[in-house]
């Protein structure tokens, strides 16, 4: 133990007097780790309020019409079926609903949450015994996001207008560039900040746009249509089309 140690010291001594022989050196290499830091600095990605996983995946399916027990059948037992041997599943939750069934997957800590979720999107878009009428199959990786600002707005107009100012106020949000700092000390505390701008921008508490159709009964009756018929007719004419080309 004593030779050991004897030996770290005579190397410890022979390194501080290499550097003080060598102060050229020595400056070079400081110069060097303090430049590789600064660099790496600012390639960094700095938050203030960071995303934080909490190795939950989802997967929700639409369906609409259907019974909590009919999703229970036609959509949350197939997805478990044929996810349930996927490597790095710790736990899986389903919940089924009016129109709807969401199945929650929590991934084991020694997994990779985007590979497992990968996995399982391989696996539910397999799936050939989905209920009929059922829709494609929504993914997601469950994040906690920690609220920055909310801002509300009222207007004695009607919803349809205050939609749009919301829409307005978001998009003015999500595109608005802050000035740049003139002063080199202002650049340089911007850039430890990191970015300014802001990433996401959720509306609530405003319903969906929708469609009524109100049906005359007596004028079904003298076609000899029933609800079910004018029902497909209007789903196999809403349909999603591109509006052009990137």
């Amino acid at each position: 133990m004593t030779r050991f140690r004897k030996t770290r010291t005579d190397q410890m001594r022979g390194l501080i007097r290499w550097f003080s022989r060598n102060n050229v050196s020595a400056n070079f290499i400081m110069a060097a780790i303090l430049i590789a830091g600064i660099t790496t600095w600012f390639k960094l990605k700095k938050e203030i309020f960071p995303e934080t996983s909490t190795n939950v995946v989802s997967v929700s399916v639409p369906y609409p019409g259907a019974t909590p027990g009919e999703v229970e059948k036609g959509v949350c037992i197939p997805i478990e079926e044929a996810i349930r041997d996927v490597e790095g599943i710790d736990i899986m939750r389903s919940t089924a609903a009016n129109s709807y069934g969401v199945v929650y997957v929590e991934v084991s800590d020694d997994s990779n949450v985007r590979d497992v979720l990968d996995d399982i999107k391989t696996r539910v878009d397999s799936i050939e015994n989905f209920a009929e009428n059922t829709e494609s199959p929504l993914y997601e990786e469950v994040l906690i996001k920690n609220q920055v600002l909310t801002v509300a707005i009222s207007a004695d107009t009607d919803e349809r207008t205050l939609r749009g100012y919301a829409e307005r106020i978001r998009d003015g949000i999500l595109t608005h560039n802050p000035p740049k700092p003139t002063s080199w000390i202002n650049r340089i505390a911007s850039s430890f900040r990191g970015s300014s701008g802001v990433s996401q921008v959720e509306l609530s508490g405003l319903r969906k746009y929708e469609i009524s159709i109100e049906l005359s009964e007596d004028n079904m009756r003298a076609y000899g249509v029933t609800f079910a018929t004018i029902a497909d007719a209007v789903r196999a004419s809403s349909i999603d089309l591109p509006g052009g080309a990137v």
